[in-house]
């Protein structure tokens, strides 16, 4: 577990020296000096628990934004459906009491599985309305944060 520990520290400290010249420095022809290296390698070896620490935080942060986003669609649905419906493809009426929105990814196999079930209960269920939305997964699909900013 160690080891793996510290080849995780080793590629973030890479990761990490290699992004701080595009980052904290305007030009991008700045060099990091020696001197600079060392101590913050130094620091990091000293303390890599800093290192987990900032992952964490940086996850924690990531799950309270999407926290955040989540109430924010919710609270959208339930009061201006029509901004989150936009130009989705549905199936039958929108005045509807049951709408079906399902967020799904063309390219995934397990979203293509879950058609069939859908498919089936939206010919059981006369009175309730499917809503589509293109959501693609950024896990496969790494330009998704893009195309789902680009959609309406």
């Amino acid at each position: 577990m160690k080891k793996g520990l510290n080849i995780l520290i080793v590629w973030l400290l890479i990761i990490g020296l290699t992004w701080i010249p595009i980052i904290s420095v305007p030009s991008a022809q700045a060099v990091i000096k020696p001197e600079l290296e060392k101590t913050v390698l130094d620091i990091i070896r000293q303390h890599p628990e800093v290192l987990i620490e900032s992952v964490q935080a940086y996850q924690k942060q990531q799950q309270e934004q999407q926290k955040q986003f989540i109430q924010s669609f919710v609270s959208e649905l339930d009061t201006h459906p029509q901004t989150i419906i936009a130009y989705s493809p549905i199936t039958g009426p929108l005045d509807q009491k049951n709408i079906l929105i399902e967020f799904s990814d063309f390219q995934c196999p397990y979203c293509q599985q879950a058609y069939e079930t859908v498919k089936t209960f939206i010919e059981n269920h006369d009175q309730v309305t499917l809503v589509y939305k293109h959501f693609p997964l950024s896990s496969i699909h790494p330009l998704s944060t893009l195309e789902k900013a680009l959609l309406p």
